[in-house]
């Protein structure tokens, strides 16, 4: 059950049923499992390979950005 954290209109807090089905359940395991097993092996994401990427040159030349977020989209929410 998910429970909004917003009232509604009418100031009602709207909950919602999720099902989930035992194939879900298994494909989360996975996820998990592989990428438990990828922490272990020193296996990260390596980046998209963009110039200016913050990630990319973190990663590669341990340049630390002031910020991982890209402010043009942060502000897409406000």
């Amino acid at each position: 059950m998910i429970q909004y954290l917003d009232p509604d209109d009418k100031g009602f807090f709207n909950e919602k049923e999720i099902r989930i089905l035992p194939k879900e359940i298994e494909s989360v395991k996975t996820m998990i499992w592989e990428t438990w097993e990828n922490i272990m092996a020193h296996r990260f994401y390596e980046g998209c390979g963009k110039p200016d990427c913050a990630w990319c040159s973190f990663v590669k030349d341990n340049v630390y950005p002031d910020s991982f977020s890209d402010p043009e989209i942060e502000a897409l929410d406000d």
